[in-house]
């Protein structure tokens, strides 16, 4: 395994260990909080990181490559939201996916039960990870999930974590 690949791994674990953390307060039918999220996730994500790039060859050239092809459209994408960093889009599900990040971000603890049907309606059933993600990022940087959706969207795209997602 090569350094590229080692940190794009660890960066895919803590996308997925912080999902992991909440989905397994929803089992046991609790909130979650961001502050304790992040310790955790951090925890497990350093351990895996140890863990990959103690095997992993380096390669300075495939790391910048792999850092460029994740930044540069990460770039492009921020820039065409700034200033105000709203989510572009004219599909008219992106209002329901944002309806479940401001539910998460007000209740922090994942749809349960059928009296949050009437104001998610099929959301209350779709698997919420990035929504996660976005309101998890935006505590943790003073905003807002929708104002971190696109960079939220973005990386885990590039880091292939969509099959955790």
């Amino acid at each position: 395994m090569s350094a590229a690949e080692a940190f794009a791994a660890t960066m895919v674990s803590a996308f997925c260990v912080a999902i992991l953390v909440v989905y397994g307060c929803h089992l046991v039918g609790l909130a979650f909080s961001p502050s304790l999220v992040a310790p955790v996730a951090a925890v497990f994500t350093a351990v895996i990181g140890w863990r990959l790039f103690t095997g992993a060859h380096a390669s300075v050239p495939e790391l910048i490559r792999y850092l460029a092809v994740v930044a540069i459209p990460l770039g492009w994408m921020l820039w065409r939201a700034a200033p105000s960093l709203l989510p572009l889009g004219s599909q008219g599900d992106l209002t329901h996916h944002l309806q479940l990040v401001d539910y998460i971000e007000r209740h922090w603890r994942l749809p349960r039960g059928p009296d949050v049907s009437p104001y998610l309606a099929e959301m209350t059933d779709y698997t919420p990870g990035v929504h996660v993600l976005a309101a998890l990022a935006g505590r943790w940087h003073g905003t807002d999930g929708l104002h971190v959706i696109h960079a939220v969207v973005r990386l885990p795209s590039h880091s292939r974590s969509d099959s955790c997602i």
